[in-house]
Order: structure tokens, then C-alpha cells, then sequence
């Protein structure tokens, strides 16, 4: 369904997972793998999987088929910090929200927010905070992963869209065309100073 529903994104190019190579293209990779019409090649580097470029055969309006390439991207091989870190150095409107990690039944439901044991990087501030803040008639943990994993996207999605704007506007690059962000030091050198460092050179002789 993800696939279907992305096929029909004619603007979308790339899209980024936190912590790709480490952790979700690895369970990805498999699922594109069967999906029909579709060719997963992964990017790797030195045994390590990078990235993967998945092409699927789309038909347009006019009943042309045509082929499309997704390339699925590590945000983090970019940008090298958590997720909740990058939201405050880019001060996003939607952050990174906490979740009981620790809560294994995923029929749990309560009356009130999970106990603080239950959190995993949250200290006692942060916590009284939400638990003054939450609202809600119950907490249940279908509902709440699947919002939790939701504002994730939105998070990740507003720090790439900073992230690009500013790089960008300073060096006329698009960062996406990167795997990570030594490749994209590399293409700023290369573009910017390289030229000016080789006519530099050629004056001192």
C-alpha cells in the first residue's frame, strides 16, 4: 500500500529514514525486494548498506508507462545527531515527542499517562510536564505508537526541509543528491573552492 500510494507522488524523489543503514532498510530491503514490478538495488559502502534505489514502472494519465526511481536515504549519514537534538537545533515547529519504550503489551491501556519507568531518555521535568499536559480520557499503546511514529515523519520532514533551505542558500547545492554529508563537503569543495584554489595556484607561480 506504501508503494502504491508513493507511485502516485509525481514530485517525490527520495525518501529518509533516521538511522537507515543502521536500522530500517534493513527490514525494508526485504519487503521491496517481493514487491511486483519493482527492482531493489542497495547502495552499499564497505559492506554497509547505505541507501537503496527501488525503480517501479508507473503509468500515467495519457496510458504511457514509464519508468520512476525512489531512492530510500539514512537522514542520520547526513546529518550526524538524534533526531530529538536536530529538532532543537533547527527549532521545528512539530518535535520530537517521548514514548514508554518499555511497555511491552501492546493491548496496554490506562487511564492516565504510563508511570515514568516506563520512559527511556526523559528525566523527571520533562515528564511531570507531559503528565500535567496529557488530556486524553486514556492512553492506549496502538494509538499512541502509531502518532508517536506519525509526528516522527513530521519532525524528521521539517528538520530535512530546514536543512535543505539552508544549504542551499549558501552554497547553491542540493544536499539530497548526497548519500552523506562528507559526499556533499566534497561537492561543495569541488564546486566552490576547487576552481578558485587551482587559479590561486596558477598566480603564485
Amino acid at each position: 500500500d506504501f508503494i502504491t500510494q508513493l507511485k502516485t507522488f509525481s514530485n517525490v524523489e527520495y525518501i529518509y529514514a533516521h538511522n537507515f543503514a543502521g536500522f530500517d532498510g534493513i527490514f525494508l530491503f526485504k519487503h521491496l525486494l517481493r514487491y511486483k514490478g519493482g527492482i531493489a538495488d542497495p547502495i552499499y559502502f564497505k559492506e554497509k548498506l547505505m541507501g537503496i534505489d527501488f525503480k517501479v514502472k508507473i503509468k500515467s494519465d495519457d496510458g504511457k508507462v514509464r519508468s520512476k526511481k525512489f531512492t530510500f536515504k539514512d537522514s542520520y549519514l547526513l546529518l550526524n545527531y538524534s533526531l530529538r537534538d536536530l529538532c532543537k537545533a533547527f527549532s521545528v515547529d512539530n518535535p520530537k515527542t517521548y514514548f514508554p519504550f518499555n511497555i511491552s503489551d501492546i493491548n496496554y491501556q490506562s487511564d492516565t499517562l504510563p508511570e515514568f519507568e516506563l520512559y527511556t531518555n526523559i528525566d523527571r521535568k520533562i515528564y511531570d510536564s507531559l503528565k500535567r499536559n496529557f488530556k486524553k480520557p486514556y492512553w492506549n499503546f496502538k494509538e499512541e505508537a502509531l502518532e508517536y511514529c506519525r509526528l516522527d515523519c513530521v519532525a524528521l520532514y521539517e528538520v530535512l526541509d530546514k536543512f535543505n533551505s539552508l544549504a542551499y542558500e549558501q552554497y547553491s547545492l542540493n544536499p539530497h543528491k548526497s548519500l552523506t554529508i562528507s559526499s556533499y563537503a566534497a561537492r561543495i569543495y569541488s564546486s566552490k573552492f576547487l576552481t578558485l584554489a587551482a587559479v590561486a595556484a596558477g598566480l603564485l607561480r
